[in-house]
């Protein structure tokens, strides 16, 4: 009897797991390359038993070129650990982490890094990853667009930005204050900024499951446009990010009318600024 209730333990664990891809190193796919099943490099890979399927693409734009590295498998990353939390807290089918880093705007330089935890069905992370990188391959760098908002290669000799207390532009000495900044990630703070570092830090969370949303996590801006840290140049940017990413899922976001409402101007917003 004992070994019966062994057998039905081990046959109830088996299956409640997915099967997973897993690699333990970080491979490039090389230049008009396709990422899918029969592409995999074998030597690494493996097939494994888990409650969870994890995957991450790492994708650098350098001017119009791409270049596209992709891990299957737990990194054990502090990212990682955060989306876990979600997922288990929270019953989500599937969570994608997003973090978009523009270090350098003079060379063209963009960054998305992607993190996928799912429990949807079987290698659900490749086939996440799968659209990702074919959504990556077909768009351009992102850059594009959104260099008009918040950089100006010339150095201006006077700069005018937002202030989030006042409630009005104003004019910065650009001797002390060389950019204007915006942080939108717990409060809302936009003012003049001394550093001259122009850059965009963005991160979001894709939740999938019954119900499907979206949670930003941190965003800043730091540009030297005038007006550009306002809030409608703000919507426009994540606009822009947000339809990047969402072009490659067939995703309907259903849980809130204000999730609805939002989305709905952010895809007005995008129509409008690609009719520019």
């Amino acid at each position: 009897m004992k070994n019966i209730f062994f057998i039905l333990i081990f046959i109830f664990r088996t299956t409640n797991q997915l099967s997973c891809f897993n690699q333990n190193i970080t491979v490039e796919i090389q230049s008009g390359e396709w990422l899918n099943s029969s592409s995999l490099n074998n030597m690494y890979l493996e097939r494994i038993h888990a409650q969870k399927c994890y995957g991450h693409v790492l994708t650098y734009y350098e001017k119009n070129r791409s270049h596209i590295l992709y891990t299957l498998g737990a990194r054990k990353h502090i990212i990682e650990k955060k989306i876990e939390e979600f997922i288990d807290k929270f019953h989500f089918k599937t969570i994608i982490y997003f973090i978009f880093i523009i270090e350098s705007f003079h060379i063209r330089e963009f960054v998305i890094s992607a993190y996928i935890i799912c429990r949807r069905n079987d290698n659900c992370a490749l086939n996440y990853m799968i659209d990702l990188v074919k959504s990556y391959r077909e768009n351009k760098n992102p850059i594009d667009q959104l260099t008009p908002l918040l950089y100006d290669s010339e150095k201006l000799s006077e700069l005018n930005c937002y202030n989030s207390e006042t409630k009005h532009i104003e004019p910065c000495s650009t001797q002390q204050y060389s950019t204007c900044m915006i942080n939108n990630t717990d409060i809302l703070e936009q003012k003049c900024y001394t550093d001259s570092n122009i850059r965009l830090e963005y991160e979001f969370m894709i939740k999938l499951s019954k119900k499907n949303s979206i949670t930003k996590i941190f965003e800043l801006v730091i540009c030297n446009i005038i007006g550009c840290n306002d809030e409608l140049v703000l919507r426009q940017v994540e606009t822009i990010l947000y339809n990047y990413t969402l072009s490659g899922f067939n995703i309907t976001f259903n849980n809130s009318n204000k999730l609805n409402f939002y989305l709905f101007n952010l895809i007005y917003l995008f129509i409008l600024y690609s009719k520019k």
